[in-house]
């Protein structure tokens, strides 16, 4: 599919790419064991979901030399309902949240945060509407660092929802409205 050709300038654009949330998982890789070996790279066993966001991440960071394939060549289940990947949950939304902060740890650590910045915001709005299904206050307790990136220009959000966000951010909406709006974003 088209979806799945996408074309990077080198690591360090597919890195950003991961990091804002668009490419942060395992299937579409083949890592090589002497580098998960090499740099201690290990699934963290707390998360039940997300956790291949924060490998991916610290994979790829490490790195030499990255190749993948174009065809999508694994296919998810989607009529388990009570699956990690379908199932909407608090405590997933909690462990993409943890995930998100753990990555955001590993660039600081590195020295190289604020060129991911603008990338770690997309992901974090992407976790942040995850706890919009579970009410306002929840939504506006997790990360409100964003509200401030919502309307930057070199941050790359739709107009429509940025809108809604500010919306969002500046009154407290009944939970019709917020259902209603959640169908049409």
């Amino acid at each position: 599919s088209e979806a799945y050709r996408i074309r990077f300038q080198g690591k360090d654009s597919y890195l950003h790419d991961v990091v804002a949330n668009k490419w942060g998982v395992l299937w579409r890789h083949l890592i090589r064991r002497s580098l998960l070996q090499r740099h201690g790279i290990a699934f963290n066993p707390d998360f039940g979901a997300s956790e291949d966001y924060h490998y991916m991440v610290r994979c790829l960071y490490y790195a030499e030399k990255i190749a993948y394939v174009e065809e999508c060549l694994y296919h998810y289940n989607c009529s388990n309902s009570n699956s990690i990947s379908t199932a909407r949950k608090e405590s997933t939304a909690q462990w993409y949240g943890r995930a998100t902060d753990c990555v955001e740890e590993f660039l600081e650590r590195r020295g190289i945060l604020p060129a991911y910045e603008n990338d770690l915001v997309l992901r974090k709005i992407n976790v942040k509407n995850m706890f919009l299904r579970f009410g306002i206050p929840l939504w506006n307790s997790n990360y409100p660092e964003v509200a401030g990136f919502i309307w930057k220009k070199d941050v790359e959000i739709p107009l429509k929802r940025r809108i809604v966000y500010t919306a969002l951010v500046a009154i407290d909406i009944p939970r019709k409205i917020i259902k209603i709006l959640r169908n049409r974003v």
